[in-house]
């Protein structure tokens, strides 16, 4: 209970508990099988219980549960889960309030187990956010969903309610705001509103970058917001400096301003897969971040990759997938890649050579295998198109990472 509070509640109001055993053990017996394992799971799953004359509820159920026992991982890991629409989209898959409970411990359980390495702090913390956001999605009500500019909304009244007894005016609040775009308060609650706000209306231009830290942040890891002028190169200046420093990178926010502002949040974890605490760490990394940012280097040459001598005879081939995200005009590029030290830098640098921007990344580690999503835009912020580009953009990356 100690270290799954949240799974100790749940699992105490769920009617029968033999129902997540049974998929917990049919979950993966289908892999390597050809074909999907969940869904050919699935069915072994259903003939089992039928066998044992199970209800055909908790024959569904059981059933439903293998098949979709990645469901939340990837919509958490994948997805950007603080927009209200992927939230209802992932509402509306799992139904009811009973199937996100048993869907939840399955995912814990199933993370928790692979090893001690998969899972961390991050990846607990985004489950917890996508479970309470659902709830509260369902106890709304399907048909009703949460409009973005109704979300827009509350969440600046709840930051202006924060800011209340700082010595800010309200102009200026509304002028920064204003320069930020709906998408950045779709990102970020009320308390990292109010945070980031006070702090860049209390900096002047002159003292930039502005960065902050917070040691232990409710998504589960350290996390660092800069505020500095746009320019070319900042992404991969900055993960270099994380990475020369041991930092492990699991999700990075990034958002300009119409002023040519960017407003940049990295969730970071220790070489031992938990938030960084030491005080002294936190502040050697503020001043390399400040020193290095600072310099504007034109050039970044990316951390070199010492690969361990297992790596060097089993590793894999790097995979890059691209699709465009009609919706929000941007497109998604999936790398799978051998995870390795100066991973992030080096995929940084490659895309910023061929004059793509990163508007939002997520990052995740699977034991050895790193699967990274880049939200990117051409330099004019539209999906990336070009062949020629997208030629360029593959060549890269794959040049970087095999190097």
């Amino acid at each position: 209970q100690h270290e799954f509070p949240l799974s100790s509640e749940i699992i105490e109001t769920i009617p029968k508990q033999e129902l997540l055993l049974l998929a917990g053990l049919f979950h993966d017996i289908a892999k390597g099988r050809g074909g999907s394992h969940s869904e050919l799971g699935a069915i072994e799953a259903a003939e089992f219980c039928q066998q044992h004359e199970l209800s055909p509820y908790d024959t569904d159920i059981v059933a439903w549960l293998v098949k979709n026992h990645l469901l939340m991982s990837t919509t958490a890991q994948r997805q950007d889960i603080s927009d209200p629409d992927v939230v209802h989209q992932f509402a509306r898959q799992v139904g009811d309030l009973q199937h996100l409970n048993y869907l939840y411990l399955l995912t814990v359980a199933d993370i928790r187990a692979t090893s001690d390495s998969v899972w961390n702090a991050w990846k607990d913390s985004l489950l917890k956010q996508l479970y309470h956001a659902t709830r509260r999605t369902l106890r709304r009500g399907l048909s009703n969903p949460l409009l973005h500019a109704e979300h827009v909304a509350r969440v600046q009244e709840q930051a202006c309610e924060l800011l209340k007894r700082e010595t800010l005016k309200k102009e200026n609040i509304k002028q920064l705001w204003a320069e930020l775009g709906d998408e950045y308060f779709l990102r970020y609650d009320a308390g990292e509103i109010s945070w980031h706000t006070h702090d860049i209306l209390h900096t002047h231009e002159d003292d930039l970058p502005l960065i902050l830290c917070r040691r232990a942040s409710q998504r589960g890891g350290t996390e660092i917001f800069i505020y500095t002028h746009n320019r070319r190169n900042l992404f991969a200046t900055i993960t270099l400096v994380l990475e020369q420093q041991g930092m492990n990178v699991v999700d990075a926010r990034i958002f300009s301003s119409s002023s040519d502002f960017t407003l940049d949040t990295f969730l970071i974890l220790g070489a031992d897969n938990e938030p960084v605490k030491d005080q002294d760490v936190i502040t050697q990394l503020h001043t390399m971040l400040q020193q290095k940012i600072r310099a504007n280097d034109a050039e970044i040459k990316p951390l070199a990759i010492n690969l361990p001598r297992q790596a060097k005879h089993f590793k894999f081939a790097t995979r890059i997938h691209l699709e465009t995200d009609e919706q929000n005009q941007r497109t998604i590029l999936n790398i799978t890649a051998y995870d390795r030290p100066g991973l992030l830098s080096r995929i940084a640098t490659a895309l910023s050579q061929c004059e793509i921007q990163i508007q939002n990344a997520r990052i995740a580690t699977y034991g050895e295998r790193a699967e990274d999503i880049f939200f990117i835009s051409d330099a004019q912020n539209r999906p990336v198109n070009d062949e020629k580009q997208i030629a360029c953009l593959k060549k890269n990356i794959l040049e970087f990472l095999e190097d």
